[in-house]
């Protein structure tokens, strides 16, 4: 009788590797298993993380073989928007000095003047902003805007139709 061997690879449920391997002689089968030797895990890392709504102190213990804490360090994360920022006011007169300024500006009919902050960072964005001339791009998208026209009047086209006719 021929010698038949298969092998075949798998794994366990641990995540280890393991071979079948089977002989079979016709009268005697001989199924061998090999495994991977198990590897011992050792604890190298502790992270403790002290949550509210979100984290807001970790302590980080390094372990060495032995299991001896070799190394502390804790890291706390002060959001900004929990400590008071120094704000500065405008006092009184400023204040004063820019609305009369403005009430000025809209009686003289001066509308360069009457430019609120806002407005003049976008009109500086886009005064230096330079259109750019990619045409073959332009000329692509006013393709697809045509071919879109053009399937939905094919959609539409008999609806028209129908329309038409019952008038």
């Amino acid at each position: 009788m021929d010698r038949v061997e298969t092998e075949q690879k798998y794994y366990l449920e641990d995540g280890r590797m393991a071979e079948k391997h089977v002989v079979d002689t016709g009268k005697t089968r001989v199924t061998e298993i090999y495994e991977e030797v198990e590897k011992p895990k050792s604890l190298s890392q502790r992270v403790t993380e002290k949550l509210r709504p979100a984290v807001y102190e970790r302590k980080i213990e390094t372990i060495d073989e032995n299991g001896d804490v070799v190394d502390v360090r804790i890291e706390t994360v002060e959001s900004e928007a929990l400590v008071p920022q120094p704000v500065e006011h405008m006092t009184r007169e400023e204040m004063v000095s820019v609305v009369s300024e403005l009430i000025d500006a809209v009686n003289s009919g001066d509308e360069e003047r009457i430019v609120t902050s806002y407005q003049a960072v976008v009109g500086e964005r886009v005064a230096t902003t330079k259109p750019t001339k990619n045409k073959i791009l332009d000329w692509t998208l006013y393709g697809v805007i045509a071919a879109e026209l053009v399937g939905l009047g094919y959609l539409l086209w008999p609806k028209l139709l129908g329309l038409v006719a019952a008038l």
